[in-house]
């Protein structure tokens, strides 16, 4: 490829599936232009609703541009190109759980099938964070990739960085979405009475917006509440638990960490490429016996003890702020056009 960023960039198209905000900033980066499938094909629909909402949103994809930088949705245009619709480079930005799903057999075996065939017609991946390269290798996918990084909301990074959490609390937190089980808010309240036989003041704050109290509302205990405000839920939380299915690379433990909240993550959650760093016990398995006992030792733990873990967590959270990771993922980008 001619290597000129101004043209290469007015040659782009970021292709949206949803899109989060961290993306929509990843592609003002690296493409001039930028459009959001029009009907975005969901695990909820039908087989035959699925089937129109790709090929409908495929045909809306405008031909003319070198390079097509997908929301990790490389499928659509991968069908228009299929169908010689569009003629340029596709790259995926490897930031939803896809990958993970087709690999641990969450979705069907005939709609996989076809992801990876379309996935042939991919010709480079921006991987957010190393966890991603983990479940490639485990598909025995291979192309070219670079890795970058999600960072948190300016404002928010300013005032997580100056927080003074309470660590003396028995409190636990979790951020969640409706999706219970992707964030692995099941397993974290299946854990929640096994610790609460050991010791019944830890407290468990699920933090979340339009949660679906159907899916929880059998797991909840007395010692479970609900919060809304992340900052407000922060400040009396002593301990951080994201026991994640394929969460590639999660904000929500970062906003924790620069926060200075010792946090525990998942073996199957990107963040724990930093987590292992500051202590690889706190890297755990998918099981709630597990995490009980994890978080029990953690609240057996002294008061200096958990000071030198809030310091170490926050050090390893500081670079992941707007200006660094936009830096990098720029870097990144451009060695990776060079080599395809």
């Amino acid at each position: 490829m001619d290597f000129k960023w101004p043209e290469i960039r007015k040659k782009t198209l970021a292709v949206f599936s949803g899109p989060h905000w961290v993306h929509e900033r990843f592609a003002s980066v690296v493409a001039a232009d930028s459009m959001a499938v029009p009907s975005r094909a969901s695990k909820r629909q039908s087989a035959p609703s699925k089937a129109f909402s790709l090929l409908k949103s495929a045909l809306s994809i405008p031909g003319g541009y070198g390079i097509y930088f997908c929301e990790a949705c490389y499928y659509y245009p991968a069908i228009a190109k299929r169908l010689h619709r569009i003629n340029g480079k596709i790259i995926n930005l490897c930031g939803s759980p896809l990958f993970y799903n087709i690999w641990k057999g969450v979705m069907g075996k005939a709609e996989s099938r076809m992801l990876l065939e379309l996935f042939k017609s991919v010709d480079g991946m921006v991987l957010e964070g190393n966890y991603t390269q983990e479940v490639l290798s485990a598909l025995h996918l291979k192309l070219p990739t670079v890795t970058s990084y999600t960072y948190i909301k300016p404002g928010r990074y300013e005032a997580l960085a100056a927080m003074k959490p309470d660590l003396g609390t028995k409190n636990i937190a979790i951020t969640a979405t409706n999706d219970i089980e992707y964030k692995g808010v099941d397993i974290l309240l299946k854990a929640m009475p096994l610790i609460n036989q050991q010791d019944p003041a830890i407290k468990l704050k699920i933090i979340h917006r339009n949660l679906d109290m159907d899916k929880i509302s059998h797991l909840l205990t007395p010692n479970v509440s609900l919060e809304e405000d992340v900052e407000k839920a922060f400040r009396s939380t002593s301990l951080y638990v994201h026991p994640s299915r394929g969460d590639v690379f999660p904000i929500a433990p970062l906003e924790a960490m620069l926060a200075g909240i010792p946090t525990m993550v998942s073996t199957d959650t990107g963040t724990k490429e930093f987590v292992e760093k500051v202590d690889k016990k706190y890297v755990l398995p998918l099981e709630p016996k597990a995490i009980a006992g994890a978080v029990l030792n953690y609240f057996s733990s002294s008061e200096r003890q958990r000071r030198e873990l809030s310091s170490e967590f926050r050090k390893q959270a500081i670079q992941f702020n707007e200006k660094e990771q936009l830096g990098r993922l720029e870097r990144e980008y451009k060695a990776l056009l060079k080599s395809i």
